[in-house]
């Protein structure tokens, strides 16, 4: 009886052991797996930046706002807004931007005034205001 039992505790050792391998191995697959196929991007538009914004009609207007996606390219940046009708979007070549400076919108340092040859200015909402400028800048 005690072999037995004996027996029977070394088996449920043995497919404990086993259960934890396959659950660590499928938690690696899953960190793995999305980190592969992410990287392994199909676009062809070659994007080399990408930030969730918001882009405002006026600075001192924060509720009039369309929230977005910047994305900058090789040779020019866009901007795509999360609305169905697509309003406020917007793509300028690098060459047509005149200046990219940095603002406050009401207190917060986290806004970016955009100016092209034709005057327009685009005022964009960021966390991340520092690398998207010196990105553009660079590219100017």
């Amino acid at each position: 009886m005690l072999l037995k039992l004996n027996i029977i505790f070394e088996i449920k050792v043995k497919t404990m052991k086993k259960i934890v391998i396959y659950k660590l191995i499928l938690v690696s697959l899953s960190v793995i797996v999305p980190q592969l196929l992410s990287a392994q991007s199909t676009d062809n538009d070659f994007s080399t930046y990408a930030q969730r914004v918001n882009r405002f009609s006026s600075i001192f207007e924060p509720w009039n706002s369309f929230r977005g996606k910047l994305t900058l390219k090789e040779t020019e940046m866009a901007f795509t807004p999360k609305n169905a009708k697509n309003k406020g979007a917007f793509t300028l070549e690098y060459k047509d931007i005149i200046s990219v400076k940095k603002r406050c919108l009401l207190i917060f340092p986290n806004s970016i005034v955009i100016t092209d040859k034709n005057y327009a200015k685009y005022k964009i909402g960021t966390y991340k205001r520092r690398e998207i400028v010196e990105k553009i800048k660079s590219k100017i």
